[in-house]
């Protein structure tokens, strides 16, 4: 059920992103114009607040975490809870470098998609005023 909600919803966005100008701005208006502001909106709040606040956390439990398991392996009295608490900390680092590597990847390819895609990626989605162009002003008497 999820998955072909997916596959409808991927399929929605692949239409509206190849069928012409849907999403490059100026010429679009009506439910176009509606699309491109919200995925607009969408894609700049997650740039700008959304992933910066879950990186934040998500680094405070990796140090916290780092620490734990540094300090279990340097209270290890034995040896067979040393190689235990060394395989832990081993499985965290690499872990970690996981977790770096996908985030460097998503953060380079997220932007070389929105704008294969047409987004916005200035960060601004309000409207250019369109300049009136000025009319005379009639004396009062």
């Amino acid at each position: 059920m999820i998955s072909s909600l997916w596959f409808a919803a991927a399929d929605s966005i692949m239409k509206v992103a190849t069928n012409g100008p849907v999403l490059t701005g100026a010429s679009v208006d009506g439910a176009g114009k509606a699309l491109n502001d919200a995925v607009n909106s969408v894609y700049t709040a997650f740039k700008s607040y959304i992933m910066p606040a879950i990186l934040t956390v998500l680094v405070i439990i990796a140090v916290v975490l780092g620490v734990i398991k540094g300090v279990k392996l340097a209270k290890a009295e034995s040896a067979d809870q040393q190689q235990e608490a060394k395989k832990s900390l081993i499985t965290f680092i690499i872990g970690m470098g996981a977790a770096i590597l996908i985030t460097v990847i998503v953060m380079v390819l997220l932007p070389i998609i929105a704008q294969s895609a047409g987004w916005d990626t200035s960060g601004s989605n309000a409207a250019t005023p369109t300049p009136q162009p000025a009319t005379p002003s009639s004396p009062t008497t």
